[in-house]
C-alpha cells in the first residue's frame, strides 16, 4: 500500500505545480493592457468562499504592478481591446478535505464577427491544492504569484 502511494505521488508530482510565461521578450503589462480580470468559480461545498475578494485583489495587484485595469466588466474582450487575467477554480470537498485545481492564466482572444476563433496564452500557473478549511488563501497566494511573474520582467 505504501509503495503504491509513493509511486502515485512520484508520478503526479511534476503536475502538481506548473508556471509558465510564454512570451517573455515581447509581452509586458503595458503592451497587453488594458487588463480585465475574469473569475470562474466551479467549486462546490464551500471550497472557495471569497471569489469577489479574489477579483478585487487581482485587479489591485495588476494596478500595483503598473497595468491598466478595466474594473467595469468581467468579460472576455476582443484581442485589440485588452487582455484577461483568468482565474479558474475547480474544487470539491471529499471526506472533509477540499481538493481543487487552480488555473490562473493571462490570455487574449481573437474574434470573428460572431464567434471566437483563437486564443493567445501569455502565461499560466496551474496547481493542485488541498485544504481542510477552504482554498481561499491558496487562490490569493497564486493570484499574487501570477502577477508577480509579470513584475519581475
Amino acid at each position: 500500500m505504501l509503495k503504491s502511494l509513493a509511486l502515485t505521488l512520484l508520478l503526479i508530482a511534476p503536475s502538481l505545480v506548473g508556471a509558465d510565461v510564454f512570451d517573455k521578450k515581447n509581452a509586458s503589462l503595458k503592451a497587453l493592457g488594458p487588463f480585465y480580470v475574469r473569475v470562474n468559480d466551479s467549486s462546490q461545498h464551500e471550497c472557495w468562499t471569497n471569489s469577489q475578494e479574489t477579483l478585487v485583489y487581482a485587479q489591485d495587484q495588476l494596478e500595483l504592478a503598473g497595468a491598466v485595469v478595466n474594473r467595469e466588466r468581467n468579460i472576455v474582450p476582443h484581442l485589440n481591446d485588452g487582455t484577461v487575467l483568468g482565474i479558474y477554480i475547480l474544487a470539491d470537498r471529499f471526506d472533509g478535505l477540499c481538493t481543487g485545481h487552480i488555473n490562473i492564466q493571462t490570455e487574449a482572444f481573437t474574434r470573428g464577427k460572431e464567434t471566437a476563433f483563437g486564443v493567445i496564452f501569455y502565461s499560466r500557473i496551474s496547481v493542485l491544492v488541498r485544504d481542510y478549511d477552504n482554498l481561499n488563501n491558496h487562490i490569493l497566494k497564486y493570484t499574487k504569484q501570477a502577477v508577480a511573474e509579470w513584475k519581475a520582467k
